[in-house]
């Protein structure tokens, strides 16, 4: 279990995998909370599992569908929501957790 400094932890996740990033979530938010995961709350009562799924699975494949059409500057995905008492950020390969506490 990490230190509970309230701190922002940063986890990597492959988008290249199948049940990524929902299982990095998952295990990140049981590593920073100390909740075994049997014990969360279903990550699927609070965001659309496939919806995220969708969203982050092959980012790198999609080519300019992330480009800005102002100044084609590479745009990429970003969801935020909280569970656990925790804010969750994800973004392609990578999530960040910060205690909302």
């Amino acid at each position: 279990m990490p230190p509970d400094n309230g701190e922002q932890q940063i986890f990597s996740y492959s988008t290249d995998q199948e049940d990524q990033p929902v299982a990095a979530i998952v295990e990140a938010i049981s590593w920073v909370t100390g909740i075994d995961i049997p014990s969360l709350e279903p990550l699927e009562n609070v965001i659309d599992t496939d919806g995220l799924k969708q969203l982050f699975i092959g980012h790198e494949d999609r080519g300019d569908f992330y480009r800005s059409s102002a100044d084609s500057s590479p745009e990429y995905p970003q969801v935020g929501f909280e569970w656990e008492d925790c804010i969750v950020t994800v973004y392609p390969g990578r999530i960040t957790i910060e205690p909302s506490r």
